[in-house]
């Protein structure tokens, strides 16, 4: 362990030009409530990245069809207006995966004190992400964008992805 926390340390020194003692015990370890705390923080964080890249996705999906759209030359001006305007729905599709309640419910946890106060949180966030899971696994939009002709998604598999990790970090917490 010694030897591991001498190589970190001197990465760290090399790397970033930050000092680490040389010595483990002369570095402040975090407390096992502070280790949770950072844990469940991560989920938090997870999730606001994982919603952000699916709602990006979507953007990039509708330029993509707007762009080719355009350039078919197939489509007057009036028609390209509502083609653009109908694929304000692309976002929309996606939308529903965009739940601050999970912020709310991970943030509960990580303000509610051990015990069974907190053990109910913990299963308020479970049910959500199984509620979540439910939507990316069957929603019909879901497949539709990652099936889409126009380029590469992957809205379903970032959802699922991140909501397992919730999930195991409910479940250590």
């Amino acid at each position: 362990m010694a030897d591991d926390m001498a190589a970190k340390a001197a990465w760290v020194t090399r790397v970033l030009g930050v000092a680490v003692p040389s010595h483990a015990d002369d570095i402040p370890h975090l407390a096992d409530d502070d280790h949770e705390h950072v844990r469940l923080d991560k989920c938090i964080m997870i999730w606001k990245r994982t919603v952000e890249k699916i709602q990006a996705q979507a953007r990039a999906l509708k330029a993509a069809m707007i762009v080719e759209v355009q350039a078919s030359g197939a489509y007057d001006d009036d028609e390209i207006a509502e083609i653009e305007s109908r694929l304000d729905d692309v976002e929309e599709m996606v939308a529903v995966i965009d739940s601050p309640i999970m912020v709310d419910l991970v943030s509960a946890v990580i303000n509610t004190e051990p015990g069974p106060a907190r053990a109910a949180a913990q299963r308020a966030v479970i049910a959500k992400v199984d509620e979540l899971e439910r939507i990316a696994e069957s929603d019909e939009d879901f497949a539709l964008i990652d099936s889409n002709e126009y380029m590469a998604t992957n809205v379903k598999a970032m959802a699922t992805a991140a909501l397992e990790t919730i999930r195991k970090e409910m479940q250590m917490a």
